[in-house]
Formats: structure tokens, sequence, C-alpha cells
């Protein structure tokens, strides 16, 4: 019997792109699939070519989120995990896309595990408009993992990273983990795909099938060009801590420290480091160290100069 694949796509005024998005859905060589699309209020034609493909392909299904729910690509996200009846889930974004081969490969591995919480990643690339002749990149972390937290701290100092997309995730993880969280405003998949992760009790990785992550556009809501987004940003990062500390606690990882040497160099306004000092407290030591270096390398200069 064939597992039946729930692939969840929330969806805002994407009418230029869904239609791609959809057709790389219908072209996977693995046809037992449901595709539920989440609706977060679009004010363009984005669901009058859903609609088109949903009355075409009975696998497609058009939902749209409940007016009690908070606005957000999250809340539709489990809207669409809630009336999925999928074994497997796959999340996407609607503006992304997938190779053909992506599924069928991926659920190859997992039918050959012996263990029930499972996670599959593939490889992956960027593309901005045509994904023909794209390859995909060279990363240590495509293989196979023991556990999720071995990948998680595989996650070094390069910044390896896999998007949502990417992951094919049992649907008894998820019961475990937890839905995502409708509070964060950026990082959702980075904070979701830990808890998802430390779950996982093995990770395979095919040597097939590939997807492709769009370009975000400028003024993507992960570019951190305000206050709200900063506290958004540092929000994320410490629920990301808190889950692995909860697990590994006095363990250090790269994946985290990673993400706090970028927000230290990228958040201009020093009030939002000063209230969070305890999360910038490693950045914090090491810039002071370096002040402290320089303080002594004039002191010394100008003992050299002030030499008779």
């Amino acid at each position: 019997m064939q597992e039946l694949v729930s692939v969840i796509i929330p969806v805002f005024n994407r009418a230029h792109c869904i239609e791609e998005t959809l057709r790389c859905v219908q072209a996977q060589t693995y046809a037992h699939w449901e595709c539920i699309l989440v609706d977060d209020g679009s004010t363009d034609d984005s669901m009058d070519v859903v609609s088109a493909f949903a009355k075409a392909d009975p696998r497609i299904r058009l939902l749209r989120r409940p007016d009690s729910l908070p606005k957000g690509a999250n809340s539709c996200r489990n809207f669409g995990f809630e009336n999925s009846k999928g074994t497997y889930i796959n999340w996407l974004d609607s503006d992304d896309l997938m190779s053909p081969n992506k599924l069928e490969e991926q659920l190859k591995r997992l039918s050959e595990a012996s263990e029930q919480n499972l996670v599959s990643t593939c490889k992956w690339n960027k593309f901005v408009n045509e994904t023909t002749g794209i390859l995909p990149r060279d990363q240590h972390i495509n293989r196979d993992f023991h556990h999720g937290i071995a990948l998680l701290q595989a996650f070094d100092a390069r910044s390896p990273f896999f998007p949502c997309h990417s992951y094919l995730v049992s649907r008894r993880i998820i019961a475990s983990s937890g839905l995502w969280d409708v509070s964060l405003r950026i990082n959702q998949d980075g904070e979701f795909f830990t808890r998802v992760l430390i779950h996982a009790e093995k990770v395979v990785h095919p040597k097939e099938g590939m997807v492709y992550y769009r370009v975000p556009q400028k003024g993507s809501v992960s570019q951190l060009d305000s206050k709200e987004k900063a506290e958004a940003a540092i929000q994320s990062w410490e629920s990301i801590s808190a889950h692995l500390e909860k697990i590994t606690p006095n363990v250090t990882y790269a994946y985290i420290e990673n993400a706090k040497d970028y927000l230290y160099t990228k958040i201009q306004d020093p009030s939002i480091v000063k209230s969070h000092t305890s999360f910038f407290a490693t950045q914090l030591k090491k810039s002071q160290q370096g002040v402290n270096l320089l303080r002594k390398m004039k002191r010394k200069l100008q003992q050299l100069f002030s030499v008779n």
C-alpha cells in the first residue's frame, strides 16, 4: 500500500507564480499525494488560479484560513495540517519548486528504514526565474544522520541549512513536536524544524531529487530592517536555544552561535542588543576583548613613540 503524502501550501497574493508551483506538484512521479492550499486572504487572482486547478484535479484542495485564526503563513500551515490525511507531510511555499522525482526518491529511502519517527531531507539550490541547468549545492549535510540532533550539530560554522520544502516529515513526529508557532514572524521554519529534528529518530537523504528555493525579493520579511523584525528574529533563536537546552543542556551548537553572530553584526540599534545581554553574552564578551586589545595596542604605541 502506498503512503499518502500531504503537500501543504500557504498562499497570499501569488497569482504570478502559484500555477508553476502547482504544476511541479502535479509533475511528481509519485502520484499518491494530496495538495492542500490555504488562502491567507489574497486580494489578487490567486484563488481563481487555484480553484481552476482544484476543479480539474481532485487531489488539490483549496481552503481559506478561518477568521478566528491569526493571519500569517504559520496559521495557514497549521490549518492545512489539521485538514490533511497524509502519513508524510511536505511543507511547500507558494513560490518554490520541486524536481519531479523529489517525493519518489525520498519515499524509497523512508520505506527502507525500520524507525517510525522519520525525516527525509534532499538536495537544493536557489533560483530566480528558471531552474533549468541549476545543480544542487554541494553540502556536507547531504547525507544520512542517525538522529535529528546529529543533523542540528552538523549545522556548523559553514552555515549550511535545508529550506522547508526539502524536508519530508512523518506525521508521527509532528504529533510529538507540535505545529508551527503562530507568534513568530521571522525564522519560523528554523524554530519548527529544530523541534522536528529533536524528535526524529533518523534522517535519510536520497542521492537523487532536489528542490528549488526562489530568491526572496527586496522587502522580504526575513530582512532585519526594523526594530520589530530584529526583536522577532531574536525571539525565534531564543526559542530554538530553549528547545535544545532542554534536550542537551550545556551543549554549544554552532547552529545557534552562527545566528547570534549574524544578528549581532546586523542589528544597528544598540538598545536592542542591550536588552538581550544574556542572549548575546558571547558576542559582547568578544567585542569587549577586542576593545581591550585595541586599548592595549594604543598604550604600547604611545609608550614607543614617547621614548626620548
